[in-house]
């Protein structure tokens, strides 16, 4: 419980970025007994730190864990680990493209699955928004949790509590670590996305991607099918899999 409070401190503090609260921990900065006594009055949200049993294990082993969880919301949706999928995807997505993604939603919606939602780019909105109107089942990523409403059917999670400097690295790690499957639909070589299945393919885990027509040549989709992605014809190439 003392090192909850701990890194609860640290999180504070260096407002959830990872190599700082390391070097705070590494150099063993001091804590006065009254910031430790009152630093869980600082917050309005609950917090999980990697110290704690019901910490996922999956984002344990991600890139960099976050030493804190910040979150507001149904935590039992983190808990789930074989139920999360994510989708990866750039902004403007060809008409088949957003058409298979329709598809696949409405089939994982139906098998009671968990959507890890991010702000990616300027198209989350449209993916977001498609999920959040169909289910209830989703988590999402936040640059900082202080102004999120507290849920029993939802779940925001953050590692910073206030603000952060570092919030798409927080998300580029954490969504493919996260999520038992990370479905690409489309992806630009060089990209932030691409970067993120970089994040995926080095921890091993499940990618999956839509397939492109062969004169769209600036996505990887097909590179990485090559590469041993699976390959999605349809949403059941998924839902086998889990």
């Amino acid at each position: 419980m003392q090192m909850d409070k701990v890194l609860l401190h640290f999180a504070l503090k260096y407002d959830g970025e990872w190599e700082k609260i390391y070097d705070a921990l590494d150099r063993k900065e001091k804590i006065s007994a009254k910031d430790l006594e009152t630093v869980e009055t600082k917050i309005n949200c609950k917090y999980m730190t990697i110290l704690n049993p019901l910490y996922p294990n999956n984002l344990k082993n991600c890139h960099r864990p976050p030493f804190v969880i910040f979150y507001q919301g149904k935590i039992d949706l983190l808990i789930n680990y074989y139920s999360i999928f994510t989708y990866l995807y750039e902004e403007g997505l060809e008409p088949t493209t957003i058409s298979d993604f329709e598809k696949m939603t409405k089939s994982f919606v139906k098998a009671d699955k968990t959507f890890l939602l991010g702000n990616l780019n300027l198209m989350s909105n449209f993916i977001n928004k498609t999920i959040k109107q169909q289910t209830d089942n989703w988590i999402e990523l936040k640059d900082a949790i202080k102004d999120c409403p507290d849920t029993e059917t939802t779940l925001y999670i953050s590692e910073a509590y206030e603000k952060n400097a570092n919030d798409k690295w927080f998300i580029n790690r954490v969504l493919p670590g996260l999520a038992t499957a990370t479905i690409v639909l489309e992806a630009n070589r060089g990209s932030e996305v691409d970067d993120v299945i970089k994040y995926g393919i080095n921890e091993n885990k499940e990618i999956f991607v839509l397939p492109l027509a062969t004169n769209i040549k600036k996505k990887v989709n097909n590179f990485l099918i090559k590469q041993g992605a699976k390959l999605i014809e349809k949403p059941s190439d998924v839902l086998n899999e889990f």
